[in-house]
């Protein structure tokens, strides 16, 4: 499940013009170009 969840941000952020930079089963880390600012972000199931 994170890693459709996953899949959907990146595409999104690829199109936005982000770059994605590496990733794993729960978080990738991507930067934004224009600012040259890195950023990680992570997908996590909340227990419940």
């Amino acid at each position: 499940m994170e890693n459709d969840i996953l899949e959907v941000i990146e595409c999104a952020l690829a199109k936005a013009g982000y770059k994605v930079l590496d990733g794993n089963k729960n978080s990738i880390i991507i930067r934004d170009a224009n600012s040259d600012t890195d950023y990680n972000i992570r997908v996590s199931e909340i227990p419940g």
